[in-house]
């Protein structure tokens, strides 16, 4: 599956939007977000993020290890900027 998740359409605090990308990954079906963009079946054991925030973007392939400590750890931990904690 392919997530394509844009952060700029969600102004919710960086800490919010963490634990919300943590039940995703766990659970990528049946919730709807505001900051889903698209939703692929691409028919892969991964799960593929493509995360977009700030003008920025970043791709991650996860599988069931990675997921896990992705959910526990927060997606900035793997992306290569640092968003803004706050939104306006």
């Amino acid at each position: 599956m392919k997530i394509t998740i844009d952060r700029d359409h969600c102004h919710t605090s960086l800490l919010f939007c963490e634990r919300c990308f943590g039940t995703l990954v766990l659970y990528p079906l049946g919730v709807d977000r505001a900051c889903i963009v698209a939703l692929e079946q691409d028919d892969r054991d991964d799960l593929t993020i493509v995360m977009r925030s700030e003008g920025n973007e970043e791709v991650l392939v996860l599988d069931d290890e990675l997921r896990e400590l992705v959910a526990r750890d927060g997606w900035t931990h793997y992306v290569h900027f640092n968003p803004r904690f706050f939104r306006v």
